[in-house]
């Protein structure tokens, strides 16, 4: 499995977890802390009870499908500059035929 790295700052085609892995993971946590209390009588959750409730949502949105889907939707495999232009916000590079960037 192929496992990449990179710094906080830098834009989601060079993050693509955190567009079709991490984003899902919280949203299912979310839901899953949500419906907690109306599973145990009411009661809140207690830090014992977060590896129960995340579970779950982590085996859903740790899936290859999800990961496979995170690369391919950031341009990356297959690499596609049109796809990775699409996640670029702001004054966007202009890619001349030889393939050099100026701005």
């Amino acid at each position: 499995m192929f496992t990449s790295s990179s710094c906080l700052h830098t834009s989601h085609f060079l993050q693509p977890f955190d567009v079709a892995v991490f984003g899902p993971f919280k949203r299912y946590f979310e839901k899953g802390s949500k419906t907690f209390p109306v599973l145990n009588n009411n009661r809140f959750p207690i830090k014992d009870d977060i590896a129960d409730i995340a579970c779950d949502p982590l085996i859903r949105a740790c899936c290859p499908d999800n990961a496979n889907a995170a690369f391919e939707e950031e341009g990356i495999v297959p690499l596609s500059l049109d796809g990775m232009m699409k996640g670029i916000i702001g004054n966007k590079p202009v890619v001349t035929c030889a393939g050099r960037t100026k701005r």
